[in-house]
C-alpha cells in the first residue's frame, strides 16, 4: 500500500497542475468575469473598508480570503493567480481529508485511495480550480467535516466533534446550499447516540462559528443573521413558471450593470419596484419574493412538485447543467480535462455497486445517507447546475470507497457458491438500467443550447486582455448566429474603439458613420455603448447628447469619461461643472485638463496617475472633428 501511495499522489498532483497550466493558457483563465469579477469587487471592498453597511447578499468567506491578498498590497492580475493555487492547495487537500474520510468508513486503504484519486483527478472539480469563485474552498470544507465525521466514533473525539461542527458551518459561510448539510449534521447529532460520543462539542462547534459571524455582521451592519440574503429571490426564480430549474436565468436586460455587481440582486430590486411601485427596501425585497414562491407553491402544487421532481432527477443525472459557463463548452478548452473520461453517472454507478454487493455495510454510513439526503432535497429547491451538484460528489465518492471491497467480496461469494447467478444478474441489470436512466437526457435535462454565453465570455475575456482583433474577429462571426445580438454589437463597438486608440488613430468619417450603422442595432444602449456612440456623433454632426444622458443615469463608472469628453469638445453647464469637481482626481478628467492645458500641475498629475504625454495627445486626437480635418485637406 505505502509503496503506490506517493507515485498516485504525485500523479494526481501533476495532472491537477497541468489542468491549472492549460486553463491559465486561454484568456478566460487570465481574468475575472461574472460571479469571479463579484468576488474581487467584493474582496476590495473588505480590503480598503468601503464595504457598505448591509447584509452580504452573498457568502463572504472565499472574499474574506482574498481581501488578505488586497491587504498585502499585490494588484488584480497577482490575485487572480494567487487565488488560483489557493484553490490548487485547497483541491488537493479536500482529496487527502476524502482518503481519510473513506478509511474511516471502510477501514481499507485501497478503496480510500481509489476514493481519493478519483475526485484529484474528477474534472469538473478541477474545472473550477482556475475559477476565482468559492467552489473549491467550500469543496475542501465539506470534504474535511465528511472525514472529521467518520472518524467522531474514535476514543477522545472531543476535539474533531467541535471541529466537525465548526468547519461545517464554514463550509455553509462558503456556498450558503451547503446549509443543509449542516442541518443534516445536527439532524445526525441530535438522532444518532451512538455516532457522536461527545455530542454537544458538536454543537458547539457549530454554533460558535455562525454565533461568531452573526455577531461581526451585527456590529457591521445592525441586522443579526446567520446566512447571506441572496435565497429568497433564487427560490423564486428557480421555481417560477416556464424555467427549467437547472441554472439561474435573467429575465431583463441588464446591460448597464455595473462590473462586479450581483445580476440576480440588481434584477430582484427592479423587478420588486414594477411589480409592487414600492420603494426598493432589502428586507421587504427578501420578504416579497419568499412569500411569492411560498405561495406559488399553494396555488400550483401540482406544476412546483413536477419541477421539483424533475430538479432531483437532474441532480443524479450525467449531464453538467450550465452556471455562467457551459461545462462541455469549456471542457474542450482544456486538453487535460478534455480526454479525462470521468462522469458524474461513473461515481455514482461505482457507489450503487458498492451498496448492492458489499454485507454487511458499514454502521456510520447510514451518516453519509442522511447528508446525502438533506443536501439533494434542499439543492432541488435551488437549481441543478454544476457548481449546485458538485457537493454530492465527495458523498458518492465516500460510498463508493467500499467498490473493491464488494468486487473481493462478489468474487469469494461466487466461488464459494454463497450467491446465486439470477441473484448476480438481476443485480447487475438494475445498475444497467441506473446508468441507462440517468445517461439519457429524459424531462428535457440539458436540451438547450447553453454555448452562446460561453462565447460570448470569451469575446469579454479578450477584450479583458487587450486581444482587440480577436474579440472583434469572434463577435463579427457571432453577429447573424444568435438571438441576442446587443451583447455582441457592444463588443463589436468596444473591441474597434480600443483599436482605434491603441493605434493613436484619428476617427474617419468612414469609421464613426459604420460604428453607428451597427449601433442603430442596439435596442437599450449600455453607457459605455453610448460614450462610443457619442464620440462618433460629435464627429460627424458635433452633437454631444449621448454624453449628457450618461451623466444622468445612475450608474456612475462611465460618468468621469463622458464629462472628460464634454470638457474637450464645449462649454460645461453648470450641473457639469459642480460634477466636474467629485470626479477632477479620475484618469479621463486628469487627461482632458493636460490636453486643454487647463491646469499647471498637468506634468505632476499625469505622473501621478501613470497617464503619459501619448495618451494625452491620443486623447485630444480623438476629439478632432474629421469634417475640420477634411476641410483642413481642402
Amino acid at each position: 500500500m505505502r509503496r503506490w501511495f506517493l507515485p498516485i499522489c504525485f500523479i494526481a498532483v501533476i495532472y491537477a497542475i497541468g489542468v491549472l497550466w492549460a486553463a491559465r493558457a486561454t484568456v478566460s483563465g487570465q481574468v475575472t468575469l461574472l460571479d469571479a469579477r463579484e468576488q474581487m469587487t467584493l474582496a476590495q471592498k473588505m480590503s480598503d473598508g468601503t464595504l457598505p453597511t448591509r447584509p452580504h447578499y452573498r457568502a463572504p468567506l472565499w472574499a474574506g480570503f482574498l481581501s488578505v491578498f488586497f491587504n498585502l498590497g499585490m494588484n488584480e492580475d497577482q490575485i487572480l493567480l494567487a487565488g488560483q493555487i489557493s484553490n490548487l492547495a485547497f483541491h488537493l487537500l479536500g482529496a487527502l481529508a476524502l482518503f481519510a474520510a473513506a478509511k474511516s468508513l471502510w477501514h481499507k486503504n485501497y478503496g480510500a485511495m481509489l476514493a481519493a484519486f478519483i475526485y484529484a483527478v474528477y474534472p469538473v472539480a478541477l474545472y473550477f480550480v482556475p475559477e476565482l469563485l468559492d467552489t473549491t474552498l467550500a469543496q475542501m470544507l465539506l470534504c474535511i467535516g465528511l472525514w472529521l465525521l467518520l472518524k467522531s466514533r474514535d476514543k477522545d473525539n472531543r476535539l474533531s466533534s467541535f471541529l466537525c461542527g465548526a468547519v461545517f458551518a464554514a463550509a455553509s459561510l462558503t456556498r450558503p446550499q451547503l446549509f443543509c448539510v449542516l442541518i443534516a449534521v445536527l439532524a445526525i447529532n441530535l438522532l444518532y447516540r451512538n455516532i457522536f460520543i461527545y455530542r454537544r462539542f458538536l454543537a458547539l462547534g457549530a454554533l460558535l462559528v455562525l454565533i461568531s459571524f452573526a455577531a461581526i455582521e451585527y456590529s457591521r451592519t445592525g441586522v443579526f443573521y446567520f446566512l447571506p440574503s441572496q435565497g429568497s429571490y433564487n427560490l423564486w426564480s428557480a421555481n417560477r413558471p416556464g424555467t427549467s430549474g437547472e441554472y439561474y436565468s435573467q429575465t431583463i436586460d441588464l446591460s448597464n450593470l455595473s462590473e462586479g455587481a450581483n445580476p440576480a440582486r440588481a434584477e430582484a430590486a427592479i423587478l420588486y419596484v414594477k411589480e409592487t411601485g414600492k420603494v426598493p427596501v432589502e428586507k421587504d425585497i427578501q420578504e416579497y419574493w419568499k412569500n411569492k414562491f411560498l405561495n406559488h407553491t399553494k396555488t400550483h402544487p401540482i406544476q412546483f412538485t413536477s419541477l421539483y421532481l424533475k430538479k432531483v432527477y437532474a441532480l443524479f443525472n450525467n449531464h453538467e447543467a450550465y452556471n455562467n459557463k457551459t461545462y462541455s463548452f469549456q471542457k474542450e478548452l482544456n486538453p487535460f480535462l478534455k480526454l479525462n473520461p470521468l462522469s458524474f453517472v461513473f461515481i455514482s454507478t461505482l457507489a450503487l455497486v458498492t451498496l448492492l454487493f458489499y454485507r454487511p455495510l458499514p454502521q456510520n454510513l447510514s451518516a453519509v445517507f442522511i447528508l446525502l439526503l438533506f443536501y439533494v432535497l434542499g439543492a432541488a429547491l435551488f437549481y441543478t447546475s454544476d457548481r449546485f451538484r458538485l457537493p454530492i460528489v465527495p458523498l458518492l465518492l465516500v460510498i463508493a470507497a467500499g467498490f473493491p471491497s464488494a468486487i473481493l467480496q462478489l468474487y469469494a461469494k461466487w466461488k464459494q457458491k454463497k450467491t446465486s447467478a439470477t441473484d448476480i444478474i438481476l443485480k447487475f441489470v438494475a445498475v444497467s438500467a441506473f446508468v441507462v436512466l440517468f445517461s439519457l437526457p429524459l424531462f428535457g435535462v440539458g436540451q438547450k443550447d447553453t454555448t452562446m454565453a460561453d462565447k460570448l465570455l470569451q469575446i469579454q475575456a479578450s477584450l479583458k486582455t487587450g486581444d482587440d482583433i480577436e474579440a472583434e474577429k469572434l463577435a463579427v462571426s457571432l453577429l447573424n448566429e444568435n438571438n441576442h445580438p446587443q451583447s455582441v454589437i457592444s463588443s463589436i463597438l468596444q473591441a474597434r474603439y480600443n483599436q482605434l486608440i491603441k493605434n493613436a488613430e484619428k476617427p474617419s468619417a468612414t469609421w464613426c458613420q459604420n460604428q453607428l450603422t451597427l449601433a442603430e442595432r442596439l435596442l437599450t444602449p449600455s453607457n459605455n455603448d453610448l460614450f462610443i456612440i457619442g464620440l462618433c456623433r460629435w464627429q460627424l454632426f458635433g452633437d454631444r447628447d449621448s454624453w449628457k444622458k450618461i451623466l444622468q443615469s445612475d450608474n456612475s463608472s462611465e460618468k468621469p469619461l463622458a464629462l472628460a469628453a464634454l470638457m474637450m469638445t464645449g462649454e460645461l453647464t453648470d450641473n457639469e461643472k459642480q460634477l466636474l469637481k467629485e470626479y477632477r482626481e479620475s484618469a479621463p478628467i486628469i487627461l482632458s485638463l493636460a490636453a486643454i492645458n487647463e491646469t499647471t500641475n498637468s506634468a505632476t498629475a499625469l505622473q501621478n496617475n501613470s497617464i503619459d504625454k501619448k495618451a494625452v495627445l491620443v486623447w485630444k486626437n480623438l476629439f478632432e472633428r474629421a469634417i475640420d480635418r477634411d476641410n483642413s485637406k481642402k
